[in-house]
């Protein structure tokens, strides 16, 4: 059989074109420039397009698809909890694009491998309304639909909605930026673990093959010992 060889690449080409076209006011479909070719990036968060939690919903539902069951249990959902791990940092957002648009950036640290690479995950967002339009992540995914993008989303939602007034200028704000995450865990050998109640003295010296020397201790020969056995 001679079947047809489809091609990843053109596959993906094709569907990373179509996540950042947009309409402009006249019917005119534009092709904004991905995100690594973006130069200006900018940590204060002030800008952000005002994300509420439907707009997360709308994009969960129509975009990922998203059965209606799935969105009433979403606080069970992978990505959610990894929102709420903290597992997003590093955010910016890029100046306004053509149409109002805006890229937000940000990472999110592996769940299983915290001590690994972070992905790279972006949100496109339409800057006047908030609506989510696309979105995408460094993972084998790559669809706007994992659950780091997911993450992300959730993430937003909660920094514009304690953020609401980032575009109000008042002598004494600081800047808006992500709020830190708590500190990542690192994996420790098991021996390098220490268990004790007191630290303050040097931990012992685990037996190895080369310290541990074990002494039989002499028992005196005597009838009386004798008599004991």
């Amino acid at each position: 059989m001679n079947l047809e060889i489809l091609s990843q690449d053109d596959d993906y080409e094709f569907m990373d074109t179509k996540r950042r076209t947009i309409q402009t006011e006249s019917g005119e479909e534009v092709v904004l420039d991905g995100v690594t070719d973006i130069v200006d990036w900018y940590k204060n968060l002030s800008t952000l397009p005002n994300i509420e939690h439907y707009d997360v919903l709308i994009y969960l539902l129509h975009y990922c698809k998203w059965p209606e069951q799935r969105l009433k249990n979403f606080k069970n959902d992978n990505g959610y909890r990894l929102f709420l791990a903290n597992h997003i940092d590093n955010v910016e957002i890029s100046s306004i694009l053509r149409e109002e648009f805006v890229y937000v950036k940000a990472t999110c640290v592996p769940e299983t491998r915290q001590s690994g690479t972070p992905y790279s995950v972006w949100i496109l967002i339409k800057h006047v309304s908030g609506e989510i339009a696309s979105a995408g992540c460094s993972c084998v995914a790559d669809n706007g639909m994992c659950k780091h993008c997911v993450a992300f989303l959730f993430g937003l939602s909660r920094c514009s909605d304690r953020h609401k007034d980032r575009g109000v200028e008042v002598g004494t704000d600081v800047e808006c930026v992500w709020d830190k995450p708590r500190q990542q865990s690192v994996p420790m050998e098991i021996d390098d673990i220490d268990t004790r109640i007191n630290t303050s003295k040097q931990q012992p010296i685990l037996p190895t093959g080369t310290t541990f020397q074990p002494q039989i201790k002499q028992l005196p020969c005597t009838k009386k010992h004798f008599k004991r056995i």
